[in-house]
């Protein structure tokens, strides 16, 4: 009893506390948008009016509602079923039920579903009439033929079973009593039985009539609906009725059936959706065919209207003028539906849609323009509303996502749901893309290996490489080549041109010509043969190729050396970034064929992959996230350890700690074990110590590989300085190995310093220093403040210190104070012109001893003198510093601690000449006349002959230098007080007889020298006594010209046109010849000495001979082209010669005025005729009239020798005194 108490008490709290929950209850607000037709979409009315007008048009039984998929055509007949639910009945059919699992009404064979020609039309037909005989009730169709299953309640059962029960006992008890006398006497009713009887028997026949009625019907019904005669059989004959083909249409087969539906229902207006998903024309005209049955029939007293919502294309794909036609001709009326959403406007709605949500602000509007195009169904854009909010608040719980690519991976899960369903199983095309990411990194590294690899092999080439010109190379090579097609008819030919013993060399131009050659051939006389440029270039094979040394030349050019470095480095952090880069970044490196052949077609899978909105991340999108869990990468990471398979520095790690326990001590020495994700977890704990030291070993075995992981890791991890003062402590060479070893860039090599300086400690970095080369390195490096900025100032000077670093300019250190004074006051600077320009605030061409002297800055003075040889080096011999003071330089000349060879550089360097040789170390005088930085003068020469006693070489050179040479003869050497009179005699004396000294320099210096009235000149040649005669050292005596004419002959002659006006005034102390008195004359001697010279010749010596006939003629013209007065005994010798007689005629006239008249007429005689009848008196002859003739009757009639004369045609006639 008290188990059903207690059922009955829970049951009755249960129920109750259903009914208070549902009171208490607030109305629920639909959160999201349904994806059914809306109901108010038409609020102009437009629709509903053009609808209507259909509608009530009596002639207008099919009306079409129009518009491609997803514009509203149901939506626009829900609004209008809606608002017109009391002016029509509507029958709603839709087939998007169709293919779904639909109870089969009895009556409608299975057979009928697909089957025959017109199978999809028959399962269209079919689905229509199961969706209008299970819309209504059975009791509105009691006589349908079709059975449907009804759910009947216990209660009803109960009740049913009670009434039918009663009936039977009833008409029992009614017509045979006698079967309940055994019963009723033992009943009450037996106390009353006259009442009983009567008034029980009437209800009790009541009652049996009633349920016996209604028994009747039910039977009635069952047995119409059910009960069908296909087949009588009478004796021996048969009839069959009502056996159909099962190709009829299910129209055909049961219009009995819709005709009654119709009959039994008030519909007057069926709506069809969907029809047109099945691209069957064939259900349209079966549903024309339809209507017009159901409205001619005459069982129905109303129009009933067929409304179709189908797409515009139902008729056709193509454009034609038939589809149109039957377009129109098939509907009675047409609607349009403009469509609500397109590709166009789909960002506005779907804008409108986040508006209204907290996401709108995390998503990118361009993103949201540009996925919305691919998005025109209101449907999808309303169902991908309401995922992406679910998504986003289901899984944003968790983790932080992307608003913007759960959007996108929303998006591609309804537009490609098949794919994102086999994504959750990694497959799809999408999953194919994830995988293919390893691949495109794979083969970008690879790649980048290679180039690296090339360009390494590229440097170490250019560092083995001997040679270091081109043109070396290609004589090298052209002398092989030459020498291989050196026999008759051997040629290399290069596109049409021959090269060979026949034809043209090989010569430098050669190599140009192979590099751009479209053909190359060859003949080495077995015969012509197709080449390559490799082997012509390998010498058939015999050599490297030319090319490729032609490259490593090129590139041992400091400026390409350190080109390739820093592209090697780049190629290094484009390496390190691929695994970094995104499926986005990979994708923009990588053409199309990145892309799976299926996905290509897929437009908005492209979009989403290209733009990074579906990436390797989609796992979080998709799926909740259980964190602590060991992913697939962690463990490929752990097999490749075990397996010996060495993964990328940076494979991504998630579980670091469950990694390392994974793994054992031993494998921490492999280097497969090298992992920037694992190690940086390393030195973030300390409990980890020990592995990293195991690890640290291996770092620092100066292997490429660690070296590069080294390089690659420092710039990822998180304990930079922890990294490097460990590195630093345990590997001393590490510093040598960076510049010697590897191919670092400039850039990183100072990138790497600068982590050293600012992580490791002091005395690590003074073990760095192998070799000076950290110290040398740091001395050049001009950026010094960029690698050492914010570097303590105190581990800043105790590093410099520890090192010395000199550095070798201090222009950079300026910007920082501290540091500047610090290396000025510690001499931790180079002396050069760079860093004491900088110091001392002066031009370089001023850093002169003189100029630093007079700044008066003593630490830096005294640092220069401590190290005067490096200043006289590296400062003072600079080409631009040439101004030094001749104080200082004497000061420096003479310093014991100065090399001497820098002394030589000093006097060759300093443009500046010292006045006083004696003022300078003697060890040097050699060198100062070399180098001619002494002041030209006869002291310095006087002296530098003193102490050598001779004329060395070097004297020769100096005085047989032009200029030298034109400055001693600007001064006398006598007039020099420092030299005695006797030391001029015999300086002199060593110069005339000195046979170095070239006669171009001793003819300036003679000028100068002593003069001598007498000097032998038996020991000198020839050409130097001529120029003691032009400079006047030998002066016009009689010793001197004795001398000369005895040992010099002819130079007699020179001395005395040299000293001509001595000669002419003092002609009687000389005894001359007429050949040497001819020789005088017809020397350049100026005419006015001539004139002197000839009348001082003696006539006596002019005897007539040929070889003095010319010279005779020459004097007489000489007389008369002077105008000269010749002495009578002179005019009477040179007549006595055999002159023309124009000559004659000449000297005569020019003489006349001197000439007595007795010595004309004895001068006209020896003329001869006519001349002669000029002296006869009294005569008036003629001669020839010319100009001589008119001359000479000119000067006798000026001297009245004649009285006159005339011209008388071609003649003159001469009139005469009276003799």
């Amino acid at each position: 009893m008290g188990s059903w108490k207690d059922r009955l008490k829970r049951w009755l709290v249960c129920s109750l506390e259903r009914i208070i929950g549902k009171l208490k209850a607030p109305p629920i607000t639909p959160l999201y948008d349904d994806l059914t037709p809306s109901e108010d979409i038409d609020k102009d009315g437009i629709y509903a009016r053009a609808i209507r007008s259909g509608l009530e048009n009596e002639k207008v039984y099919n009306i079409a509602i129009t518009g491609p998929y997803g514009s509203g055509k149901s939506s626009v007949l829900r609004t209008f079923e809606k608002n017109h639910k009391q002016t029509y009945q509507f029958l709603n059919i839709s087939l998007a039920t169709f293919g779904s699992k639909i109870n089969t009404p009895s009556g409608i064979s299975e057979n009928n579903e697909v089957g025959g020609g017109h199978g999809n039309e028959r399962a269209l037909e079919k689905s229509i009439l199961q969706q209008m005989i299970y819309r209504v009730r059975d009791r509105t169709i009691p006589f349908s033929r079709f059975r449907k299953i009804k759910h009947m309640k216990s209660r009803q059962t109960i009740q049913q079973l009670f009434l039918f029960l009663t009936f039977i006992a009833g008409v029992i008890y009614f017509f045979v009593p006698h079967l309940f006398g055994t019963l009723y006497e033992n009943t009450l009713l037996n106390q009353s039985e006259e009442s009983f009887s009567l008034a029980g028997s009437i209800l009790l026949l009541f009652f049996i009539s009633v349920y016996g009625l209604f028994l009747l019907k039910q039977i009635y019904r069952f047995l119409r609906g059910n009960l069908n005669f296909n087949k009588v059989t009478i004796a021996n004959a048969s009839l069959e009725m009502g056996k159909t083909n099962d190709d009829n249409s299910i129209f055909d087969k049961f219009i009995d059936e819709i005709l009654y539906f119709f009959q039994a229902t008030k519909y007057d207006v069926v709506l069809f959706e969907d029809l047109d998903r099945f691209d069957s024309l064939d259900i349209f005209e079966r549903l024309r065919e339809l209507n017009a049955l159901i409205n001619n029939s005459e069982l129905l007293k109303r129009r009933v209207v067929f409304i179709y919502a189908i797409k515009d294309d139902i008729f056709g794909q193509i454009d034609t003028v038939e589809h149109s036609r039957n377009r129109t001709k098939f509907f009675d009326f047409i609607i349009p539906v403009i469509p609500i959403l397109h590709a166009s406007n789909s960002v506005e709605v779907l804008r409108d849609r986040l508006t209204e949500s907290p996401y709108i602000d995390d998503i990118d509007p361009s993103f949201l323009q540009d996925v919305s195009l691919y998005v025109d169904d209101m449907r999808i854009l309303k169902n991908i509303y309401t995922e992406f909010d679910i998504y986003k608040k289901k899984l944003g719980e968790d983790l932080e996502l992307d608003t913007n690519k759960l959007l996108g991976l929303i998006i591609y899960k309804n537009l490609y749901p098949v794919d994102f369903s086999e994504l959750q199983y990694n497959r799809g095309l999408v999953y194919q893309m994830m995988m293919q990411k390893d691949t495109v990194i794979e083969q970008q590294l690879t790649e980048l290996n290679d180039r690296i690899e090339q360009m390494e092999q590229k440097i170490e080439a250019a560092k083995d490489e001997q040679l270091v010109s081109i043109e070396e190379l290609q004589q090298i090579y052209s002398k092989s080549l030459n020498a291989r097609i050196g026999g008759y008819n051997q040629y290399i030919r290069l596109n049409n041109t021959n090269f060979g013993n026949n034809n043209a060399t090989i010569t430098a131009s050669f190599f140009e010509q192979l590099k751009n050659a479209q053909k190359v051939s060859y003949n080495l006389g077995n015969g012509h043969k197709t080449s390559t440029i490799d082997e012509i270039a390998t010498v058939f094979d015999s050599k490297d190729n030319y090319f490729e040394r032609e490259t490593s030349i090129e590139l041992k050019k400091e400026d390409k050396l350190e080109s390739f470095k820093q592209q090697i480095s780049q190629l290094k952090s484009e390496k390190m970034e691929v695994h970094d880069l995104s499926l986005k970044e990979l994708i923009a490196k990588s053409d199309k064929k990145v892309f799976p052949a299926e996905l290509l077609d897929k437009d908005l899978l492209v979009y989403l992959l290209r733009h990074g909105y579906i990436d390797d991340t989609y796992n979080h999108y998709i799926s909740y996230f259980y964190p602590g869990s060991l992913t697939k990468r962690d463990m490929d990471f752990i097999l490749s350890v075990k397996n010996y398979k060495a993964r990328d520095f940076s494979y991504s790690l998630q579980h670091v700690e469950k990694v390392i326990s994974r793994l054992r001590i031993s494998e921490f020495k492999q280097v497969e074990i090298l992992n920037s994700d694992l190690l940086d977890f390393i030195l973030d704990k300390e409990k980890y110590q020990d592995l990293y030291k195991v690890m640290l070993s291996q770092l620092t075995n100066e292997q490429d590989t660690s070296f590069q992981f080294i390089m690659e890791f420092k710039k990822r991890t998180a304990h930079k300085q922890l990294f490097i003062n460990s590195l630093c402590h345990n590997w001393d060479n590490i510093w040598v190995y960076i510049v010697e070893v590897s191919i670092l860039s400039d850039e990183e090599i100072q990138a790497f310093l600068a982590d050293i300086l600012h992580f490791a400690d002091v005395p690590d970095i003074a073990e760095l220093n192998k070799e000076e080369k950290l110290a040398a390195y740091l001395a050049e490096f001009d950026d010094y403040l960029v690698v050492s900025e914010d570097l303590p100032s105190v581990k800043e000077q105790d590093i410099l210190a520890r090192l010395q670093v000199k550095f070798t300019n201090t222009v950079h250190l300026r910007p920082k104070e501290e540091l500047y004074t610090y290396v000025v006051e510690n001499n931790l600077y180079q002396i050069n012109k760079q860093t004491l320009s900088d110091i001392l605030q002066g031009e370089i061409s001023n850093l002169t001893y003189s100029a630093i002297e007079d700044a008066n800055v003593k630490n830096v003075l005294a640092y220069i003198d401590q190290n005067i040889n490096v200043f006289v080096r590296e400062v003072l011999l600079d080409q631009e510093i040439s101004q030094e003071t001749e104080d200082a330089i004497i000061k420096l000349l003479n310093r014991n601690d100065l090399y001497k060879s820098l002394k030589e550089r000093i006097i060759e360097q300093q443009a500046l000449r010292i006045q006083d040789i004696t003022e300078v170390d003697q060890e040097l005088w050699k060198v100062l006349l070399e180098e001619d930085k002494l002041t030209t003068s006869w002291h310095n020469v006087f002296q530098y002959f003193k102490v050598r006693q001779a004329f060395d070489e070097t004297m020769v050179d100096y005085l047989n230098d032009t200029y030298h040479a034109h400055e001693l003869s600007k001064y006398c050497l006598a007039d020099e007080d420092t030299i005695e009179e006797e030391e001029c005699h015999i300086l002199s004396k060593e110069i005339m007889k000195s046979e170095e000294i070239k006669n171009a320099s001793f003819e300036k210096l003679a000028a100068s020298i002593t003069k001598w009235n007498f000097y032998k000149t038996d020991g000198l040649p020839e050409s130097r006594v001529r120029i003691m005669i032009e400079n006047k050292v030998l002066s016009l005596t009689v010793d001197n010209y004795e001398d000369i004419k005895a040992n010099h002959p002819g130079l007699h002659l020179f001395l005395l046109e040299e000293n001509i006006e001595r000669f002419v005034n003092h002609h009687d102390e000389y005894v001359l010849n007429i050949e040497e008195i001819e020789a005088l004359f017809y020397s350049n001697v100026p005419d006015t000495y001539k004139t002197k010279l000839v009348k001082q010749i003696n006539p006596v010596i002019l005897t007539d001979s040929e070889k003095v006939l010319d010279f005779a003629g020459e004097v007489a013209e000489f007389i008369v082209n002077r105008g000269m007065e010749a002495d009578a005994a002179l005019t009477d010798a040179l007549f006595a010669f055999d002159l023309t007689k124009n000559c004659k005629v000449r000297l005569l006239t020019s003489q006349v005025k001197t000439l007595e008249q007795d010595k004309i007429t004895e001068l006209l005689k020896a003329l001869g005729p006519p001349y002669a009848d000029i002296t006869e008196g009294g005569k008036r002859p003629t001669i020839l009239n010319n100009d001589l003739n008119k001359a000479l009757l000119s000067e006798l009639d000026r001297n009245n020798y004649i009285s006159q004369f005339k011209p008388e045609e071609k003649r003159l006639r001469v009139f005469t005194y009276m003799r």
